[in-house]
């Protein structure tokens, strides 16, 4: 099987990788997708969450963004209006993420 699967890579145009990598690409869009980590946990038949989160506890862009979302819809209040510098952003930089709220710095 694993033959075949470096066979089909160039002709498909992609660049060599293991077959075990389609497990971690996988793991990593379903987290990112926003799916539960017990759930993925699960799918991977790790022995324990631990494992999962171990491996996969690092935070993706996407991630760190949704985060900052739902934060947002957390704090938003909907009988006043938005002032400006209200809420929750999010700002990648060259020293890691960052959350933004109310104008302080969640690093």
């Amino acid at each position: 099987m694993t033959h075949r699967f470096h066979a089909d890579l160039a002709p498909a145009g992609l660049p060599h990788q293991r077959f075990h990598d389609l497990r971690h690409a996988c793991a990593t869009l379903r987290l990112e997708q926003g799916e539960e980590l017990a759930v993925a946990s699960r799918i991977l038949e790790h022995a324990s969450i631990t494992t999962t989160a171990d491996i996969y506890g690092h935070l993706s862009d996407a991630m760190l963004g949704r985060a900052a979302e739902r934060t947002d819809v957390i704090l938003a209040d909907g009988s006043r209006p938005r002032r400006k510098g209200y809420g929750v952003g999010y700002a990648p930089n060259r020293n890691g993420p960052r959350i933004i709220v109310r104008g302080s710095v969640c690093a």
